[in-house]
C-alpha cells in the first residue's frame, strides 16, 4: 500500500470520525482566548461551572462524609479519580483511595531497595496512576482494570518474596511466639 493507499486510508479515517472537527478546535487560533486549560480539557476543570467543581459542591453539601455510593446515582462517567472516589464515597471513600495510593508507593520505595527492577515497576505505575487520574479513575475503569491491578498483585507479590512488605520478619517471629500454647498461631 503505497503512498495512495495510505492517504484513502487517511481520507476515510478523517470522513468516518465524528470528533475530527472537535480535535481540530486544539489547532484554531481562535479558540486561543478560551485559555489552554479550558481548551486542551474541554472545560472540565477550568472555571467555576466545570463537571468537576459542581460534582464536588453538591456531595460536599449533601453527603460529604459518605457521599452518594455506586450505582445510586445511575451511570456517569467521572472525568477524574478524586472527584469518583468523593462522589461514590465521600470523605470516607476519598481516605481509602488515597490509602492505597499511599500503599503502592511505600511498596514501591520499598523495592526500591530490595528488588530494584519492581520497585521501578510499581514506582512508574504508581506516576501513571496519579498522572491518568486526572483524566479518568483507572483504578475503577471500567473493563481494563482489571490489567492494572494483576500488574499490581503481581508485583506486589514477587517483592513479598524477595522481603516483606508490611511486617519485618522479626516482628513475625515476636507475634509468633507470643501466640504459642494459644489456638490461633501465625505462620509466614
Amino acid at each position: 500500500m503505497g503512498f495512495r493507499g495510505g492517504g484513502v486510508v487517511v481520507s476515510l479515517f478523517v470522513e468516518l470520525w465524528e470528533g475530527f472537527n472537535f480535535f481540530l478546535r486544539l489547532f484554531a487560533l481562535d479558540n486561543i482566548n478560551e485559555g489552554a486549560i479550558e481548551l486542551f480539557t474541554g472545560g472540565r476543570f477550568d472555571g467555576d461551572e466545570s463537571g468537576v467543581s459542581l460534582h464536588f459542591a453538591e456531595v460536599w453539601s449533601k453527603a460529604p462524609l459518605t457521599g452518594f455510593g455506586v450505582g445510586l446515582r445511575g451511570e456517569q462517567a467521572l472525568d477524574n479519580a478524586l472527584i469518583e472516589y468523593f462522589l461514590y464515597g465521600g470523605i470516607v471513600g476519598l481516605a481509602f483511595y488515597i490509602a492505597i495510593l499511599a500503599v503502592i508507593l511505600w511498596v514501591a520505595f520499598r523495592g526500591l531497595k530490595t528488588d530494584p527492577v519492581h520497585g521501578k515497576l510499581l514506582m512508574s505505575l504508581w506516576i501513571l496512576i496519579n498522572g491518568a487520574g486526572i483524566g479518568a479513575p483507572v483504578l475503577t475503569i471500567n473493563r481494563s482494570s482489571i490489567f492494572l491491578w494483576i500488574i499490581l498483585v503481581i508485583t506486589f507479590g514477587v517483592l513479598s518474596k524477595r522481603k516483606p512488605l508490611l511486617f519485618p520478619k522479626a516482628h513475625i517471629s515476636q507475634l509468633q511466639k507470643a501466640s504459642a500454647g494459644h489456638l490461633v498461631t501465625i505462620s509466614s
